[in-house]
């Protein structure tokens, strides 16, 4: 499974320059990162800080027959996260998932995770775009405490080395689903997901008559959230905002 990766030194932002390239033709696999983004996005709209310097990556997925959907895509993109920086940090810092696309280390996010998805002609793609706070985090208020790399200890924070190893990563767990199927994502995700048994909300939309709170019980065999409410009902969500109102356990 090869890459092709493309960096810049400044865009608007790397989901939507991969955007413009699936446009003028690109191959699966393609990469573009950059050293800084002047507009990065995040979830519902939401625009994502991107000071110079920390890590800025999106790869083109032409997904085939048998490929996984977009939202387990954000899982293996989260995991690719994970398998990054866990190389890279004290053998004794906690990384967590939170889901669907968040990575917390002490309950403050080292990184995020942002899939757009749309078709070129008959052919449908998929941009996982992922950002990792390297050595700048800016101040947030909760319930998006943030940190990053370089304060957590790590041992290298060579954004050119990390670009090509969560290509390399990202790749293995693409790989994993392809040979042994969904199993092989949801037991890993499992393994590092926070929040558990705790009381949360899931925001779907921008209605909060929408909002689904209660007892987070865990994930689907599609690794989706399975929310037990406070009249007994199992709700399954497919994509929100999950926020936590117990705190951060493991």
């Amino acid at each position: 499974m090869s890459c092709v990766i493309i960096e810049l030194d400044s865009i608007d932002s790397t989901n939507w320059e991969a955007c413009r390239r699936i446009e003028k033709g690109v191959t699966d696999g393609t990469i573009i990162t950059a050293y800084k983004q002047t507009n990065g996005q995040a979830r519902r709209g939401r625009r994502w800080d991107s000071p110079p310097g920390n890590l800025y990556w999106s790869r083109v997925v032409f997904p085939k027959l048998g490929w996984p959907l977009p939202s387990t895509l954000s899982m293996i993109s989260a995991l690719a996260v994970v398998d990054l920086v866990r190389l890279v940090l004290p053998s004794d810092v906690s990384i967590c998932i939170k889901w669907p696309n968040d990575i917390l280390i002490a309950g403050n996010k080292l990184a995020g995770i942002l899939l757009q998805s749309g078709e070129k002609g008959s052919t449908p793609w998929v941009i996982c775009g992922i950002g990792v706070n390297l050595a700048s985090s800016l101040s947030i208020k909760p319930p998006y405490p943030v940190t990053d790399l370089q304060s957590c200890g790590a041992v290298t924070i060579d954004r050119k080395y990390l670009a090509y190893d969560l290509a390399r990563h990202f790749n293995r767990r693409l790989a994993d689903y392809l040979k042994w199927g969904m199993v092989a994502i949801h037991d890993a995700v499992l393994k590092n997901l926070v929040g558990i048994g705790n009381f949360v909300t899931v925001c779907i939309n921008n209605r909060r008559e929408d909002d689904v709170s209660g007892r987070f019980c865990g994930l689907d065999d599609q690794c989706r959230a399975e929310i037990l409410t406070v009249d007994g009902k199992k709700r399954v969500i497919s994509a929100g905002d999950l926020f936590l109102h117990s705190g951060i356990n493991k």
